[in-house]
């Protein structure tokens, strides 16, 4: 699937892989992309329409790495597929997590809450951060979850986690494999 549009925003960007510019949603036309030649990434923030309010984002890069990595991200629902994911958003208003399949690592960081709407499913350790922001919850129990691995509640540069929520429904993981912050609230 290539929408028409998407080559119009970033006709350079088909041949390897993905690099995100700066990149707006429209209500009509939320951020969608598909990747089969290679990594994802952003070096331009993501935000919405009009520049200054969260966006939707949506990547499916099955056997690739996505990074999300711009400080000023922007992000609302996310939903992505991918070996190595790594997500960013300042968007103290939270980010919300979509159905995602990792078969790698999984890393979100945020300056606002962590919650989710879709399934997530991580082969690899996955880890949420809250940056900056104080009083902060992380709650990845909505949805019957698939973490295979080692899972992590950290803080990041002042940031503190208020609330923690998990559900895991893999039989497999241990729940010595969580670890949460060392700083109590």
């Amino acid at each position: 699937w290539l929408n028409p549009k998407l080559l119009e925003l970033f006709p350079d960007q088909w041949i390897n892989e993905v690099s995100l510019g700066r990149t707006l949603e429209s209500s009509s036309f939320p951020r969608s992309r598909d990747s089969a030649n290679g990594n994802v990434t952003n070096s331009g923030a993501i935000t919405n329409q009009a520049g200054t309010g969260a966006a939707d984002v949506s990547v499916s890069a099955a056997g690739y790495n996505v990074t999300l990595g711009n400080t000023s991200n922007k992000l609302d629902n996310v939903a992505i597929q991918g070996v190595a994911v790594s997500v960013f958003d300042s968007d103290t208003a939270g980010i919300v997590l979509g159905t995602s399949t990792v078969t790698g690592t999984l890393g979100v960081t945020a300056k606002g809450p962590i919650t989710q709407n879709g399934t997530l499913s991580v082969t690899g350790g996955a880890t949420f951060t809250i940056d900056t922001t104080m009083a902060q919850d992380i709650d990845v129990s909505s949805q019957a979850n698939n973490f295979a691995s080692t899972v992590t509640f950290a803080e990041a540069n002042g940031g503190t986690v208020n609330n923690v929520g998990l559900r895991n429904t893999n039989a497999g993981a241990l729940f010595s494999n969580i670890t949460l912050p060392t700083t109590p609230n």
